[in-house]
């Protein structure tokens, strides 16, 4: 039992250091690319996780001189050695990377607007005073989620967050919207409706009331969803009375009435996420981060499952985002200190079974599903009611 667990937000009215787009990719919930205030700042490494916390260890970091360690004489300038534990990021200025915004961890990873404690940055509000934010997606500049509203009245809502920071329902009489997908094949959003067994579909560029039921058949309360030009992945969080057991279900774009089971049995599966190899998704009862070959038929059995991440830096796997190498992914909520206040968590993995998780921040209340830009991450927190950033 962990005495006490320190949060911090810091509220700036700009980002620290330079700014740049959230990028596009096919994977981490990602749809495109421009400059924007909500977009992340540089960072100036990709390297794997486990390289990035050894840049962050106290003990291997240089103490003087630039910061590949190299002397600071070394460029024939007569500059004093940085001291106190300090490092020379570069212009010989001493910076502590416990702490400077700017350069938190290591040098040129700016906290696009929070704090560094502890060389970890801090996460920054980006929406507020929302119902339950569940969902969440990047698509080009701007950010999407989905609120849950309050069961069982079906008020959940689609709300962009816009590049100049202005938040707007653009949908809204949702149901209970337990995630949000966007679609890269249709140029659209989709998402379960988890108490009426629904999976609904919407355009990007759409008016207001141009949501549309896509699937409706063999569903129980589907909780996530994940697509490919090929798929469309579903998560019955639910036992179907038929099947006797949760499901992820993989359904031919052409025929999305008939579908295969991709896997069965899984351990609470809530959300998903998808890359040109694998389906990945989090078990929320047996805390664990799953992967398996998107190919893969439902015959081969679960020998070709992978397991990321399992165990106590797992529990309550929530939502999930893949950025390559990399495996982000949420831990819906976790009270420190018996009777006193719950905190969910975002987690860094590599991407490689039987990986370490290793927390880069926590937050107030429970939270659930996250997606990732080129250098955010950005996390639905659904008892906060707050759409948080964080630099990665």
């Amino acid at each position: 039992m962990r005495a006490s667990y320190l949060f911090c937000v810091v509220w700036l009215a700009a980002a620290c250091g330079s700014e740049d787009s959230v990028g596009q990719s096919n994977v981490g919930h990602d749809g495109g690319s421009e400059a924007s205030p909500l977009a992340d700042s540089s960072r100036s490494d990709q390297t794997s996780f486990a390289d990035a916390m050894a840049d962050q260890s106290a003990e291997d970091r240089p103490t003087s001189g630039g910061p590949d360690g190299s002397e600071a004489g070394d460029s024939g300038i007569d500059v004093a050695p940085c001291t106190g534990g300090t490092v020379d990021c570069g212009g010989g200025i001493c910076v502590d990377l416990e702490t400077n915004p700017t350069h938190c961890g290591r040098c040129g990873h700016g906290c696009l607007g929070g704090a560094c404690l502890g060389h970890l940055c801090q996460p920054v509000a980006i929406a507020t005073a929302l119902r339950s934010p569940m969902g969440i997606v990047v698509v080009g500049t701007e950010v999407y989620t989905t609120t849950f509203g309050d069961p069982p009245n079906a008020n959940g809502e689609l709300i962009r967050i816009a590049a100049d920071g202005t938040v707007m329902t653009i949908e809204s009489g949702l149901g209970s919207p337990h995630a949000l997908w966007y679609d890269q094949t249709t140029d659209a959003f989709l998402f379960p409706n988890y108490f009426d067994f629904l999976i609904l579909s919407r355009p990007l560029h759409a008016d207001a009331g141009s949501v549309t039921t896509l699937i409706s058949d063999r569903l129980k309360f589907p909780s996530g969803l994940a697509s490919n030009a090929d798929w469309i992945f579903v998560i019955n969080y639910g036992y179907l009375d038929n099947d006797g057991q949760q499901t992820i279900q993989r359904r031919p774009r052409n025929d999305l009435t008939n579908y295969t089971f991709f896997v069965d049995y899984p351990a609470g599966p809530v959300h998903a996420d998808i890359d040109a190899n694998y389906l990945y998704w989090t078990e929320f009862e047996a805390s664990r981060v799953v992967r398996r070959p998107v190919n893969a038929e439902f015959a081969v059995g679960t020998a070709v499952n992978e397991v990321i991440a399992s165990g106590p830096s797992s529990a309550s796997a929530r939502g999930i985002a893949v950025d390559g190498a990399v495996i982000y992914f949420s831990r819906y909520a976790e009270t420190f200190i018996d009777g006193g206040p719950v905190f969910g968590r975002v987690m860094r993995v590599d991407n490689v079974p039987n990986s370490t998780p290793v927390e880069l921040a926590n937050f107030p209340g429970a939270v659930d599903e996250i997606a990732v830009g080129a250098n955010a991450i950005y996390v639905a927190g659904r008892e906060s009611g707050t759409v948080w950033k964080i630099a990665k």
